[in-house]
C-alpha cells in the first residue's frame, strides 16, 4: 500500500493508522468469518480453477470451429474472464461463478446461443443448461463438473482474441453492441475497483464481512431493489479511498456510518466519471431523465459509467437504511463500550418476518417440470414493480420484498399440497412482500378490498405466467408454515 497515493475523487477523511482496540475487533472479525462457513475451502477453489481452465479450452474449440466453418485459416482465440464476487474473492459456498466469454469479430452472438449452446450440451459434465437470451444481460447458466456458472458473451471487433488482451482499454468498445458493452464491462468494472482501492486485502476482507452480513440480514439482491454485489463492493471501495490506512474493522465500522447517514441522491462514485468520443451514454443526472430518479445512486467507474442501484426504490431504501442504521449502532458500541456480543448482534438472521405483520404470498405453481425455472426468473424480476405500485396506495407506507424464493413444494416434498389446495400442481415457490400500514390498523379482509384491482392489473402483465400466478394474503400463522416446510 502506498499511503501517499491519492486515490478516488475526493481526499482521505483520516490518514490514521487503526486503534490497538481495532486491531483486536479485526481479528475477531476474521475468526468470525472463518467459522462461519460462509465461504468455500481450498478444496472447491481449486475445483473451480479446473473447470474454468476447462471452459476457456471450450472457448477456443469453438471459436475455431467457427472460424474453419466460415472458411478462416486460423482461428481467432477467445478467452474466458471472470467477474463480480468470484472475481473479487468474496464469493460465497456454492454460489454461481459470473463469467465472460469474449470472441472475436467473426463469432456472433447467434454463434455462441447454438454452436457453442450445443458444443457446451455434447459435454459429459455439463447439466442443467439454459439460455436465456432475452436476458437484460443475455447469458448461458450451466453447471459444470458441479460448478454453477452464469456464462455471458463479448464480440470484440478484432480478428484475434490475444492472452494479454486488456479489457480495460476503452478502445476494445469501439463498435460494440449494447448487449456486449454490458457484459464486457462486468469484468472492467470489477478490474476497476481493484485497481481504486489503497489495499486490495484490507478491501477483500471487509467486502467479505459485508456481503455476509447482508445476506444474514437479507438486504442482498440488485433484482428484488436491494444493493447486489457490485454496489457492496463499490462502496466498501469508496470507504477505503476514505481511510486508505484503515484495517478491516475500520473499514466496516465506517461503512456503516457512511451508509447510514448518507445524503442520498448524492451519488457514491470511486473514479471521475469519463467522457470521451465514444459517445456512449454515462450516467448523469444533470442531461438524462431517467437518472434524476435513483434514489441510491452508487456508480460504476469504468466507461461507460452506469448506476449499479437503478432498481432501488422507496421501500427498500427504507429497509436498507434501517439495517444500516442497526449495524452502525453494534460496531460503534463494540468499539465503545466493548459490546462482547457484538459479532453475534451484526450477523444475527434477518427480522423480516418477525417485525412485520402483514405480508402479500406470490405464489408459482405449476403442473410441469419443464422451463419451471426460467418462470421462477421471469417473476422474480418483477417483484420490485408490484412493491412499487403497491407503494401508491395511500394507507401503503412501504411494500418491502424479502429477497429469497422458497421452493413450497415439488414431487419429492407434498407436505402442503393439502393443506393449501395445491395438489393440482407439481410444483411451488413463493416471495413476500411484507406491508407496512399507515393510520389506523386494518384487518386483513379491507387489504384486499384496496389492494385488489392493483393485483388484478399486476397478474395481467406477466404475460409469460398466466395461469401460474396467485397472490393471497395468508395470515401469520400460514406463512410460518410454509416457509418452516420449504426446501432450502
Amino acid at each position: 500500500m502506498n499511503p501517499q497515493k491519492h486515490y478516488g475523487v475526493t481526499e482521505p477523511i483520516s490518514m490514521e493508522l487503526p486503534l490497538e482496540k481495532e486491531k483486536e475487533l479485526s481479528e475477531e472479525l476474521d475468526k468470525c468469518l472463518l467459522e462461519s462457513g460462509f465461504f468455500e475451502d481450498d478444496e472447491t477453489a481449486i475445483q473451480r480453477e479446473k473447470v474454468l481452465g476447462k471452459l476457456d479450452m471450450l472457448v477456443k474449440q469453438f471459436v475455431a470451429q467457427v472460424c474453419s466453418d466460415i472458411g478462416l485459416e486460423k482461428s481467432g482465440g477467445g478467452k474466458i474472464f471472470t467477474f463480480g464476487s468470484y472475481r473479487l474473492g468474496v464469493h460465497a459456498k456454492g454460489a454461481d461463478i459470473d463469467a465472460l466469454c469474449v470472441v472475436p469479430k467473426q463469432v456472433t452472438r447467434k454463434h455462441f446461443f447454438n454452436d457453442f449452446y450445443a458444443l457446451l450440451n455434447s459435454q459429459n459434465g455439463v447439466k442443467n443448461l439454459l439460455k436465456i437470451e432475452d436476458a437484460f444481460v443475455p447469458l448461458i447458466k450451466f453447471e459444470f463438473f458441479s460448478i454453477s456458472i452464469d456464462l455471458t458473451f463479448a464480440s470484440l471487433q478484432v480478428n484475434v482474441i490475444n492472452e494479454d488482451i486488456n479489457l480495460l482499454d476503452n478502445i476494445i468498445l469501439k463498435g460494440m453492441d449494447d448487449k456486449c458493452i454490458l457484459s464486457v464491462n462486468g469484468n472492467r468494472v470489477t478490474d476497476e475497483i481493484l485497481n481504486l482501492v489503497p489495499s486490495p486485502t484490507v478491501f477483500h476482507k471487509a467486502l467479505r464481512c459485508i456481503k455476509y452480513w447482508a445476506q444474514r440480514k437479507k438486504v442482498y439482491g440488485h433484482t428484488y431493489g436491494y444493493f447486489g454485489g457490485v454496489a457492496y463492493a463499490l462502496s466498501v471501495a469508496k470507504v477505503c479511498q476514505l481511510f486508505p490506512n484503515g484495517n478491516c474493522f475500520t473499514i466496516v465500522s465506517k461503512f456503516f456510518k457512511m451508509l447510514s447517514k448518507f445524503k442520498w441522491p448524492n451519488p457514491i462514485i470511486i473514479k471521475k466519471i469519463e467522457q470521451n468520443d465514444l459517445g456512449f451514454r454515462v450516467w448523469d443526472p444533470s442531461t438524462n431523465l431517467a437518472d434524476k430518479f435513483h434514489r441510491m445512486p452508487v456508480i460504476t467507474p469504468a466507461y461507460p459509467s452506469m448506476c449499479s442501484t437503478h432498481n432501488v426504490f422507496s421501500s427498500t431504501q427504507y429497509w436498507l437504511t434501517r439495517e444500516f442504521n442497526k449495524a452502525y449502532k453494534v460496531v460503534n458500541d463494540a468499539l465503545e463500550n466493548n459490546n462482547h456480543n457484538w459479532k453475534e448482534e451484526l450477523f444475527a438472521p434477518s427480522d423480516f418476518f418477525i417485525v412485520h405483520k402483514s405480508f402479500l404470498t406470490l405464489l408459482v405453481l405449476s403442473d410441469e417440470n419443464e422451463n419451471y425455472d426460467k418462470l421462477i426468473g421471469y417473476v422474480e424480476s418483477r417483484i420490485r414493480l408490484l412493491c412499487a405500485k403497491l407503494e401508491e396506495i395511500e394507507s401503503i407506507t412501504y411494500a418491502i420484498p424479502f429477497p429469497k424464493c422458497f421452493n413450497i413444494f415439488d414431487e419429492g416434498n407434498s407436505k402442503l399440497k393439502d393443506k393449501f389446495g395445491f395438489n393440482a400442481y407439481k410444483k411451488g415457490s413463493a416471495f413476500f412482500i411484507a406491508l407496512d400500514f399507515t393510520g389506523v390498523k386494518m384487518m386483513l379482509h379491507n387489504k384486499k378490498v384496496i389492494i385488489g384491482p392493483l393485483i388484478d392489473e399486476f397478474i395481467k402483465t406477466l404475460v409469460e405466467a398466466q395461469g401460474n400466478i396467485f397472490i393471497k394474503a395468508y395470515t401469520k400463522n400460514e406463512i410460518n408454515d410454509l416457509i418452516r416446510n420449504s426446501r432450502k
